[in-house]
């Protein structure tokens, strides 16, 4: 893990130049396997420490704190997500008036960590805070929870579309150099307008495409437990 994130860490440091950035030069997609390549070893890091081969589970010990103590852990937890999930990208942030950057510089060390970071940092701090309080667990086990986890690779697959495009082409229009509230009420009044919109889109994708392969692919695996090993064949 250590080793996926070294070259981020230094690009964000200035002492490399592996290109992280893509504003920079730099093939799109080679730069997007790049970001999102350590997001792949979240789930096996959390699989690994709840569902060991032997022994204790790692996030039962934190589980087992008394009150006090989960509350040491759970609202600083907490905050980490509140705060660095609010930071906004650098040169988003430049394009607002100077005394509305403060809390974005301050979060990122005057931009020494990048936004894409600080989210990562509050991901983890959120995944961390959901596996060890029971009550936040069950908060997020709700109804719209658990659909918006069936139905999130399709959000995942189609946000670049919505967001990427549509909602940055709306909030670009609405911005005024002179209005510094014309960027919040944008990205407000996007955020009201287009999330309905992509997640209709992914409903709709999920019960089109990602349902029926997933049914599919579970009916090819049931097949190929049927078929004769290779110890049958031989002989």
């Amino acid at each position: 893990m250590t080793w996926i994130y070294t070259g981020r860490i230094t690009d964000d440091l200035k002492i490399t130049d592996y290109y992280f950035d893509d504003s920079k030069p730099n093939d799109h997609y080679e730069t997007l396997i790049k970001w999102y390549l350590p997001v792949f070893a979240y789930g096996l890091i959390y699989l690994d420490l709840d569902c060991p081969e032997k022994g204790p589970r790692a996030l039962d010990y934190i589980r087992d704190l008394n009150g006090w103590c989960k509350i040491l852990i759970n609202v600083p937890l907490f905050l980490i997500f509140l705060f660095y999930g609010s930071i906004t990208p650098e040169t988003d942030n430049l394009s607002r008036l100077e005394e509305d950057q403060s809390f974005t510089e301050d979060m990122t060390w005057d931009y020494l960590i990048s936004n894409t970071v600080g989210l990562t940092i509050a991901a983890n701090a959120l995944f961390f805070l959901v596996l060890t309080a029971p009550s936040v667990m069950w908060f997020f086990d709700l109804w719209l929870f658990s659909f918006l986890g069936k139905i999130s690779f399709m959000i995942f697959l189609l946000h670049n579309l919505v967001i990427g495009w549509m909602q940055d082409s709306y909030v670009g229009s609405k911005i005024d150099p002179e209005d510094s509230s014309s960027y919040s009420n944008g990205v407000l009044n996007a955020f009201l307008i287009f999330t309905p919109v992509l997640i209709l889109l992914a409903t709709l994708f999920y019960y089109l495409v990602d349902a029926p392969l997933q049914e599919l692919t579970h009916i090819i695996n049931d097949a190929s437990s049927y078929l004769p090993n290779s110890k049958r064949v031989a002989k």
